[in-house]
């Protein structure tokens, strides 16, 4: 039962990310939504099939350039910190409603990770370490990104 509920999980997570590319694709250059996101997951399928050397690259590629993102949007905040009230909540339970949503997703695919055990020479030593240390950078990112998208954006 638990793995249908993990394959459920990553299934939402994809359409969530196929529709986000597919919107952000459709803002800047045209196209429809669903297509898009349709050609990126296809993409990214055929990527997982040509093996894990290449899909490693090419995800330690994706990775710095979201890692640069990030810390551009916390530069572009910093003048700004304390500028707006932080705790706030506009929305009420909605938003948190949404904020939550979003860190289910941003989350979920540390799971993943466990998937790389078998690629790893030490997993028992290398695996717990390498959960934590991403775990404890992704949330040190993510709460500096949201005080500094609060800062900016009020």
């Amino acid at each position: 039962m638990a793995g249908w509920l993990m394959v459920w999980a990553d299934m939402v997570s994809a359409s969530a990310v196929g529709l986000g590319f597919g919107s952000y694709f459709d803002s800047l250059l045209g196209g429809t939504t669903v297509g898009s996101g349709l050609v990126l997951l296809a993409v990214l399928t055929v990527l997982v099939w040509a093996g894990v050397r290449l899909s490693i690259l090419v995800v330690s590629l994706f990775t710095l350039v979201e890692v640069g993102g990030l810390n551009l949007i916390i530069a572009l905040g910093i003048p700004h910190w304390g500028e707006q009230a932080l705790l706030e909540v506009p929305r009420g339970v909605s938003g948190i409603w949404a904020g939550g949503t979003l860190v289910f997703c941003a989350y979920l695919g540390f799971d993943e990770l466990g998937n790389l055990a078998e690629e790893m020479r030490r997993p028992e030593r290398d695996l717990p370490k390498a959960i934590a240390f991403a775990f404890v950078v992704s949330t040190i990112l993510y709460a500096l990104v949201a005080v500094s998208a609060v800062s900016l954006i009020g």
